[in-house]
C-alpha cells in the first residue's frame, strides 16, 4: 500500500519508502513524504537512528552548542550519533540540525552506521 499521499505507486523509489515506513524509520508529515525535497541534518540523523534501533545516551557529556535549536523529535538522534562519533558537526560544537546534508556527509553517516 501507498502510505504517502505525494508517492506514487509507480515511481522507482516508492518501494524504498514503504518499506522505511513499514520499519519505522520515516514518519513523513502531514501524509506526505516530499520524495523530491532536501533532507536536513537532523531529519538525516533520524532515520540513522531508527534504522540502527538506538538507544538514548544516558550521560552525555558532550558539548553541542546549538542543541536549544534541535527539532524535539530529533534531539536524541543527534546527540547519539554525536556521542558514538559518527556525526561530528564542525569540529567546533556545533551541528546545524536545519542544515541539509551533504552527500559526503550523508555517505558518512551511512559508511559509520552501517558498514564500518
Amino acid at each position: 500500500s501507498n502510505t504517502f499521499l505525494d508517492v506514487d505507486a509507480n515511481a522507482w523509489y516508492a518501494d524504498y519508502i514503504q518499506t522505511a515506513f513499514n520499519n519505522g524509520i520515516v514518519k513523513g508529515s502531514n501524509g506526505e513524504f516530499n520524495p523530491n525535497g532536501l533532507i536536513t541534518r537532523e531529519d538525516i540523523s533520524v532515520m540513522i537512528y531508527r534504522a540502527l534501533e538506538l538507544s538514548t545516551v544516558d550521560n552525555f557529556t558532550g558539548v553541542i552548542y546549538d542543541i536549544e535549536q534541535i527539532s524535539d523529535y530529533a534531539v536524541d538522534a543527534i546527540v547519539k550519533l554525536y556521542d558514538m562519533g559518527i556525526m561530528a558537526g564542525d569540529g567546533s560544537g556545533y551541528v546545524y540540525p536545519f542544515n541539509n546534508a551533504t552527500r559526503a556527509e550523508a555517505a558518512k553517516l551511512i559508511y559509520y552506521s552501517f558498514i564500518k
